[in-house]
Formats: C-alpha cells, structure tokens, sequence
C-alpha cells in the first residue's frame, strides 16, 4: 500500500532581517517558487501546502501550484518555530479527519535543494521503515 505524503512549505511574511525574502526574486523567480515547483516534480506529494499568514504569498504560491494553509497570526511573528507551525496544521488535519502518513517540512529558504534530493529522501525513510 503506498504511503499518502504531503509538504507543508511554512512561509511568513513578515521577515525582519529580509524583508519580503520568501518572494524576492531568484534568477527571476520568488524564492518560494523554487521548492514549490521541485515538491511538485518530484511527484512524491499528494498535495504541497504553503502555510503563511501573507495574502501576497498565498497568491504567489499558488500561482505556482500549491495548496495553502492559513495560518493563524499567532504563529506569524518573530519567535515562531517552525515545528510549531507544522504541529498546528497536523492537529487542524486531525479535527478535520485528515490523516497523512508523512509530512514534509521543506524551508522555502533552500532554493537549491531539488525533486532529486527529495526523492533521495524519502527512499532513505521508507528504508529505514522496513
């Protein structure tokens, strides 16, 4: 039986030491747009989630294909931990009744990381689930 997979890629907004960086462009193309397009053709999620408090960013990520998550702004400032914000959405599937077998959490800050290295990834989990 196959394992259902989702991304969750967390994306503030209100980045303070660079402002707007999940969206400044990279080689012409919001920084966002880079681990969205590779989560995507790396063909290993059932969906790919942006999770953000940012109308901005929303519109961008899913001009780019992914499904958004609002977040609450509680989880939107300075002192936010990632872990955080992931555990809140899981806990938001879980009420929902929505049950994935293995999230994800890809920093949208690592442009470089490809659908290679994702698929590299997961081979190494399901290896080590055996």
């Amino acid at each position: 039986m196959k394992n259902t997979r989702v991304a969750i890629i967390p994306a503030r907004g209100g980045s303070k030491r660079l402002a707007k960086k999940n969206i400044l462009k990279i080689n012409n193309k919001p920084l966002i747009a880079w681990t969205i397009e590779e989560a995507l053709k790396s063909n290993l999620f059932e969906r790919v989630f942006v999770s953000t408090e940012s109308e901005e960013i929303s519109s961008i990520a899913s001009s780019y294909g992914a499904d958004i998550l609002k977040r609450p702004n509680f989880l939107a400032t300075d002192s936010s931990k990632v872990v955080d914000v992931c555990e809140w959405h899981l806990k938001d599937f879980c009420k929902k009744k929505i049950i994935y077998d293995e999230i994800f959490c890809l920093i949208a800050t690592a442009p470089l990381r490809n659908a290679n290295d994702l698929k590299a990834i997961a081979e190494i989990l399901e290896s080590d689930l055996k």
